[in-house]
């Protein structure tokens, strides 16, 4: 998908894992401008926790471009919890899938 690559997300109680696999950062870890990706992945997330009314502190956890295998950013939850029916069992739901709920 223009290089943007895959999403996929990990629901526990208390955060959220996000990662990116096959992003055009991977081929272009070389490239210092690759950087700017991963910083707009980050924006564009923490945008739509804001748009949803869930306060998170976010970070970028790992980076394809500091030797990772794929980027992952976690958004931790602030003052709140994921009801249990909405914690994922140990396997990523696609965050479009996600969305598509709300």
């Amino acid at each position: 998908l223009l290089g943007y690559g895959h999403l996929t997300g990990t629901f526990n109680k208390t955060f959220v894992l996000i990662k990116v696999e096959d992003s055009i950062s991977v081929d272009e870890k070389e490239n210092v401008m690759a950087k700017n990706l991963c910083i707009l992945y980050q924006g564009i997330l923490a945008g739509i926790f804001d748009a949803l009314h869930i306060d998170v502190d976010n970070e970028e956890a790992e980076c394809v471009l500091l030797g990772h295998e794929n980027c992952i950013f976690k958004f931790d939850f602030i003052g709140e919890e994921l009801d249990d029916d909405l914690v994922d069992k140990g396997s990523g739901e696609s965050v479009s899938d996600f969305l598509s709920t709300l």
